[in-house]
């Protein structure tokens, strides 16, 4: 074989290679579409799952705590409070999370509710609110926690 004929086969398997790739390419695009719109969809039929890692438990308030800390920067010196509640749950547990101070301010020692935590963080403590809901006519508990996000749970 000469030059010229390993020249046309090369040539000829990358302008083949090229066109396969033409056809395919766009093939693989499509399916990603497709399953980009399907994976989209399916969000919003499980629109009122939990979170993973969401934990619901009847809960006490034993402990309000004011945590108070001071620094001192190279500028001006800082004091800073975290406000923390300690409780305890149904099966016996004491724990103890840091809340927003509107919270700590809105409860009381002894207060009973339900305590929510996400992945071990704390989320919320109350009862929630009850709301209807306007597509299928069935209360819902709503329960929004001091970050603004909503949780619902239908009953």
């Amino acid at each position: 074989m000469d030059v010229e004929s390993v020249l046309a086969i090369v040539i000829g398997v990358v302008f083949g290679l090229a066109i396969l790739s033409a056809l395919f390419v766009p093939v693989g695009l499509l399916v990603r579409k497709e399953e980009k719109k399907q994976a989209e969809a399916a969000p919003a039929e499980d629109a009122l799952q939990e979170p993973a890692g969401t934990r619901f438990v009847r809960a006490r308030v034993l402990q309000k705590k004011i945590n108070h800390y001071y620094y001192k920067g190279l500028n001006l010196p800082k004091n800073e409070s975290s406000f923390v509640l300690v409780f305890e749950t149904e099966e016996g547990e004491t724990e103890e999370y840091p809340v927003p101070e509107e919270l700590f301010m809105q409860t009381e020692e002894g207060q009973e509710g339900t305590l929510v935590t996400i992945n071990g963080m704390f989320f919320d403590f109350g009862e929630g609110q009850d709301i209807s809901d306007e597509t299928d006519g069935q209360p819902t508990t709503q329960t929004q926690n001091h970050g603004g996000e909503n949780m619902q749970e239908k009953e």
